[in-house]
C-alpha cells in the first residue's frame, strides 16, 4: 500500500506542477539565482552556456528578475561568470570548492542580507549542501551565515553515485570520484544530524530532482533516484522523472520539464515562508554554533530501547535561534506517527508557546491522566494545526 501511495502522490505532483503550459505558483522572484555545474568525468571543464542558458532565460521570461550567475571550478570550463577555483582540476575536493562557494556568496550577497537561491547539478548539489552544512555548524573556516532561500538539487548523488558509474574510479587521480563513492568517507559524513537538510540564515527550502531513466537500475545510469532524492525534505518536494521521459543525467538543466518544475520551486514558496519568520522566536544568537544541534533518538518508554524510538528529532533554527523541531526517521505505527507527524515535520510552539521538546509534553499529559495536545507543525512551507486526543 505504501508503495501504491507513493505513485500516486508522484502523479498528483506531475499533474498539478508540470501539466504543459501549467502557470506558476508564485511566478518570479528577485532573489540572484546562482548555478553550480556537476562533475566533469574528463578534467576538460564544462561549458555553462551549453548547461545554463536554457533554465536562465525560462526564469528570466516568467518573471524571476534577479541575477542569474554561473558557477565553475575547473580551469577548463567555459562561458561560466565565476570560476571559484581558478586552476581547478579533478584533484580539487568539493570541500575546498564548497568553501569557495560559501565566501563567494557571503561576500557578494549574505553580508549585504541579500538572500539567494541556489540550483546545483549532480556533484554541484554536493558542493552547495557541504557549504551550508559546515557554516550552520559554525566552522570558523566558513562564513559566519549565508542567506539561502532556496536549494534546488539535480540528479546529485547525495548517496553516492550509482554503481554504474563506478568506472569513475579508473581514473585513480579524480579525489572528487572517490569522494562521491557511495562508501566514501565524505558521503558517510553528510549523515550526521546537522548535514541532513542544513540551513542558512532566514531557513532554507530544498528540492530535490532525480530520474528513473534506466528501467533495470532504477535511476539515470549514473545517480540512482533515491540517492537523488534522499534528503529528509517532505515528498511534494521531490520530484523522480519516470523512465519513459529518459532523462539522461547530462540533460536534467536543458530539460523543458524539470526547468517548470525548477521555477515553480524557486517561485512557490516566498510569502509563506515570509509569514514564518515573522512569527518566528525574537531571540537572537550571535551564531548558529552557540545553539547545541545534537540528534537524539528518542527512547520507546516501554522497553527502554533507543534504537526502537519512534522518532529522530534535532533543533531548527531561524534567523540562528530555535524554532521548533525537525521530525525524521518517524516508525511506522509509533506514537509521532500515530499524531500525524512525518518526516521533514518542524513541530513549534502555537500561539507563542514554546512546545521545543513534544515529547516531555507528551508525558506530562500523560502523568495527569490524559488530555489533549495542540501541535503546531511546519510542513512544506505551509503550517499545520492538529489536535492530539492523549490517553
Amino acid at each position: 500500500m505504501k508503495k501504491i501511495n507513493t505513485l500516486f502522490l508522484t502523479a498528483v505532483l506531475f499533474s498539478s506542477f508540470l501539466s504543459p503550459g501549467a502557470p506558476l505558483a508564485n511566478a518570479g522572484s528577485a532573489n540572484p539565482t546562482l548555478f553550480v555545474h556537476g562533475f566533469n568525468p574528463f578534467g576538460t571543464g564544462i561549458n555553462c552556456v551549453r548547461d545554463w542558458a536554457a533554465m536562465e532565460s525560462y526564469l528570466t521570461s516568467h518573471g524571476f528578475s534577479g541575477q542569474k550567475i554561473t558557477y565553475g571550478y575547473y580551469e577548463m570550463d567555459k562561458s561560466c561568470d565565476v570560476n571559484l577555483v581558478p586552476h581547478g582540476s579533478m584533484l580539487t575536493s568539493i570541500e575546498d570548492i564548497s568553501n569557495s562557494l560559501a565566501w563567494e556568496v557571503y561576500n557578494n550577497f549574505s553580508q549585504n542580507n541579500v538572500s539567494v537561491d541556489l540550483v546545483g547539478h549532480s556533484m554541484g548539489g554536493l558542493i552547495i549542501r557541504y557549504a551550508l552544512y559546515r557554516v550552520s555548524i559554525g566552522d570558523t573556516t566558513y562564513p559566519p551565515f549565508l542567506k539561502v532561500d532556496h536549494v534546488i538539487t539535480l540528479a546529485t548523488p547525495h548517496e553516492g553515485y550509482s554503481l554504474l558509474a563506478e568506472s569513475c574510479h579508473l581514473v585513480p587521480t579524480s579525489v572528487q570520484c572517490v569522494e562521491m563513492a557511495p562508501y566514501s568517507s565524505f558521503i558517510a559524513g553528510l549523515k550526521v544530524a546537522s548535514a541532513l537538510l542544513p540551513q542558512g540564515q532566514g531557513g532554507t527550502l530544498w528540492t530535490n530532482v532525480g530520474s528513473n531513466a534506466d528501467p533495470i537500475d532504477n535511476s539515470d545510469g549514473v545517480v540512482g533516484s533515491s540517492s537523488a532524492t534522499s534528503m529528509e525534505i517532505p515528498v511534494a518536494s521531490k520530484l523522480v522523472m519516470p523512465w519513459y521521459k529518459l532523462i539522461f543525467h547530462t540533460k536534467y538543466t536543458n530539460n523543458q520539464t524539470i526547468i517548470q518544475f525548477v521555477a515553480n520551486a524557486l517561485g512557490g514558496a516566498t510569502s509563506v515562508k515570509a509569514q514564518v519568520l515573522t512569527s518566528a522566536k525574537t531571540q537572537v544568537l550571535t551564531r548558529p554554533a552557540d545553539v547545541q544541534v545534537s540528534r537524539h533518538a528518542l527512547v520507546d518508554r516501554e522497553n527502554g530501547d533507543e534504537q526502537a524510538g519512534p522518532a529522530h528529532i534535532e533543533p531548527y533554527l531561524i534567523a540562528g535561534a530555535q524554532y521548533g523541531v525537525q521530525f525524521s526517521s518517524v516508525q511506522t505505527g509509533g506514537v509521532f506517527d500515530q499524531m500525524g507527524i512525518q518526516n521533514g515535520d518542524v513541530v513549534h510552539g502555537c500561539a507563542g508557546s514554546d512546545l521545543n521538546q513534544p515529547f516531555d509534553a507528551l508525558e506530562a499529559i500523560q502523568q495527569n491522566g490524559g488530555g489533549s495536545l495542540q501541535l503546531c507543525i511546519l510542513r512544506n512551507a505551509s503550517e499545520i494545526t492538529r489536535v492530539v486526543a492523549v490517553q
